[in-house]
C-alpha cells in the first residue's frame, strides 16, 4: 500500500505521495493529510508559521498535481476528514466543526461546542455523521448540524481519536 507523509526537510514541509514524490512544498508546516475516498486527491491543513496551528484546509488533484485552498485562513486549525463520497471535507476548529465542498463554495459551520480543545471529526461510513469527543463526553452529530446525540462521558481524550466500525453501528476511542 502506498502512504501519504508529511516530512520538515531543510526549512519546508513537504507533501509526498507515493513517499519520496513530492506533491506540495511550503515554507510553513502541513498536518493531517488525508487520501481522498477515490483516491485521485489528497487533502491536508496548511499552517503558513512554524509553530502556529492557524491556517486552511487545502487538497492537491494527484493527475493533474494541481493544488488549490478549499476555505481562507482559520484562527486555529487541529483535524481533517474525508466525507466518504468525497465532496465534502470537514475541519476541527477550536470550538467548532466546519465542512465544506472540495468544488467550492464557503465553510458551514456544523457543530459548535463550549470547550474551545482540539476537535478532530470523524465520518461515519454513509456519510450522515460526524463524531467527535471533546473533555467530557463523544458526540455525534449529523451531517446538516441539526441532531446533536451525546453518547457518553470520557475521561480526557487528549491523544486518540474516534473511530467508526465498518457497519457504522459502533464507535470506539
Amino acid at each position: 500500500a502506498e502512504m501519504a507523509v508529511v516530512r520538515a526537510m531543510l526549512g519546508h514541509s513537504r507533501l509526498e505521495f507515493p513517499i519520496g514524490t513530492v506533491r506540495y512544498e511550503t515554507s510553513g508546516w502541513l498536518s493531517a493529510p488525508r487520501i481522498s475516498p477515490k483516491g485521485d486527491s489528497i487533502a491536508f491543513i496548511e499552517h503558513p508559521i512554524d509553530g502556529d496551528d492557524r491556517g486552511w484546509p487545502s487538497m492537491v488533484d494527484l493527475k493533474s498535481g494541481t493544488k488549490r485552498d478549499l476555505a481562507a485562513e482559520f484562527s486555529t486549525l487541529s483535524g481533517l476528514a474525508w466525507r466518504p463520497d468525497g465532496s465534502e471535507v470537514c475541519v476541527g476548529s477550536g470550538a467548532s466543526i466546519y465542512c465544506m465542498g472540495t468544488n467550492g463554495g464557503e465553510p458551514r459551520l456544523v457543530e459548535e461546542f463550549a470547550t474551545p480543545d482540539a476537535v478532530v471529526p470523524v465520518w461515519s461510513p454513509d456519510g450522515n455523521w460526524l463524531a467527535y469527543a471533546d473533555d467530557r463526553q463523544l458526540i455525534r452529530v449529523s451531517r446538516d448540524g441539526r441532531v446533536r446525540e451525546p453518547l457518553g462521558t470520557v475521561h480526557r481524550w487528549h491523544g486518540w481519536t474516534v473511530r467508526w466500525s465498518p457497519d457504522g453501528r459502533h464507535l470506539a476511542g
